[in-house]
């Protein structure tokens, strides 16, 4: 299993498209500040700007008291589409072990892993060998608790 940002945001995108929606890479090595990827799932009727975050040493450290790392441009461009009516979040994979791996996306403006022991993550979901991450009940859970 891919052990790399990259590696995560390519799975992200096809489990999207596996079930059936558009995924996608935003961001380029060239042009510094968009998040990474961009999302659509047709039953929720819309579309998310995900920045991806690896965490896979929580296992071994067991510190959850970490930064999540976004640029000032990332977090700019994250604010202007939620302000424009668009969903945004950061998608943390947590990647425990081969056979544990969660993804938690997270409000686009939350600064510590730290905030998921307090205030308990907004949607997750966990990775399933062969299948991959339920990104519709993920993003559905999210929007849910985001907008009500």
């Amino acid at each position: 299993m891919g052990a790399k940002e990259i590696d995560w945001q390519t799975k992200i995108i096809q489990c999207v498209r596996n079930q059936g929606g558009y995924g996608g890479k935003w961001s380029s090595s060239v042009q510094v500040g968009k998040p990474d990827l961009i999302l659509r799932l047709p039953l929720l009727n819309e579309t998310f700007l995900m920045e991806v975050k690896l965490f896979k040493d929580i296992a071994a450290t067991g510190k959850f008291d970490r930064h999540i790392e976004t640029t000032e441009k990332q977090r700019e461009q994250l604010g202007l589409y939620e302000k424009a009516g668009g969903l945004s979040c950061v998608g943390v994979v947590l990647y425990y072990k081969p056979t544990h791996v969660v993804l938690v996306a997270l409000p686009w403006t939350t600064e510590r892993l730290s905030s998921l022991l307090m205030d308990g993550p907004v949607a997750q979901g966990k990775w399933v060998p062969g299948v991959g991450f339920n990104m519709e009940a993920i993003m559905r859970q999210f929007k849910e608790r985001l907008r009500g």
